[in-house]
């Protein structure tokens, strides 16, 4: 077992700003205790977590005298010691870092951490990952606690010509910028080329004028693996979205669920066609449940098919099509999505 100060690093961490608005999994696991307590035995379902210890006991102790968490009477549960700010200041102290290598097993978060430890106190560090393979992209962002920090980095890393300089293990990296330049540099793009963001958008707009037949484009077909689309029945009209997700993932990778709170209906998408089978079997056999143990319903489900699962996919790619025009903003939405997902697996709850 870990010792108790490593514990507590760990449990602080899962709490602190930095994390604990970025991580989805645990903000709904805090929202069904009305004082915002979350089960020992939920952060236990962390593989890092896990790996240090399995005694909740031990996990309560450890962070009994902590000024950032608070442990509930019965040590069973852990909160934070005060709300999340409403206003969110990590954009303006994040790091963006490019020119990591892409197969060296050396580049983890500790390593990223310790190095950038330097210039400031590393709160986070995340790796950007292929959302289709997962494979590390070879660009991270290190979020500090202050300006200041990233200031100090980004100084750091290059000479008086601005050229970078600063080096993993002797190769100089590609760019260190903040994330904020990296944003904008991202919008411009989006938008054609330019300095504002939504001018490219302005220009497609007049330019369209000349033609109404020219400027309707044709809706873009979507490429997908079928079978991994099932449609869930039988919800609990007061079942949360990570209760779904518990219950699915219990019988095969899931990538995503589709939930509005208060309907019977959800959508589960499943990593690859065998979790699809697994989970199908187990939803006609009355595995999958959801609620309180003696007080389950039981969920039923169908994977999707044939017109039905093509539109669902088309609903899918007409989204990702409109974030991706809408500039900067689509640039944030797709950033939130790969810090969950380092969090999920670098972070680290059993997969989602």
């Amino acid at each position: 077992m870990a010792d108790a100060s490593t514990i507590k690093r760990q449990i602080e961490f899962y709490f602190s700003d930095s994390n604990f608005r970025k991580d989805t999994f645990l903000r709904e696991a805090a929202a069904e205790d009305t004082d915002g307590f979350v089960p020992i035995a939920t952060l236990l379902t962390f593989n890092k977590l896990k790996n240090m210890t399995t005694d909740s006991l031990a996990i309560a102790n450890a962070v009994s005298e902590s000024i950032s968490v608070v442990v509930s009477e019965d040590k069973s549960k852990i909160r934070r010691a005060v709300p999340l700010p409403d206003d969110d200041k990590s954009k303006e102290c994040t790091l963006y870092v490019k020119g990591f290598p892409e197969n060296d097993d050396t580049v983890t978060i500790e390593a990223i951490t310790e190095q950038f430890s330097a210039y400031g106190n590393v709160c986070m560090v995340r790796l950007r990952k292929d959302n289709i393979t997962r494979q590390f992209k070879g660009s991270c962002f290190v979020e500090y606690d202050s300006p200041d920090a990233v200031a100090a980095a980004i100084a750091a890393a290059h000479d008086d010509e601005k050229k970078v300089t600063l080096c993993y293990k002797e190769t100089p990296f590609l760019c260190v910028m903040s994330l904020e330049d990296w944003l904008g540099r991202k919008a411009a793009k989006r938008g054609g080329g330019g300095g504002d963001a939504g001018a490219g958008k302005r220009k497609r707009e007049a330019d369209g004028n000349a033609s109404d037949d020219e400027s309707a484009a044709e809706p873009k077909e979507v490429t997908f693996t079928p079978g991994l689309i099932i449609r869930l029945s039988g919800v609990p009209t007061d079942a949360s979205l990570f209760a779904l997700k518990d219950a699915v993932k219990a019988h095969g990778e899931l990538r995503y669920v589709e939930y509005a709170a208060g309907t019977d209906t959800a959508f589960a998408r499943m990593g690859d066609e065998a979790s699809a089978g697994t989970a199908i079997k187990a939803l006609t056999a009355g595995e999958v449940k959801v609620g309180e143990e003696g007080a389950e319903a039981v969920l039923k489900g169908e994977l999707l098919v044939g017109e039905e699962e093509h539109a669902y996919w088309q609903k899918i790619g007409k989204g990702s099509a409109a974030r991706a025009g809408s500039g900067e903003e689509a640039v944030v939405a797709e950033e939130v999505v790969v810090a969950e997902e380092a969090a999920r697996e670098e972070g680290d709850r059993q997969g989602e």
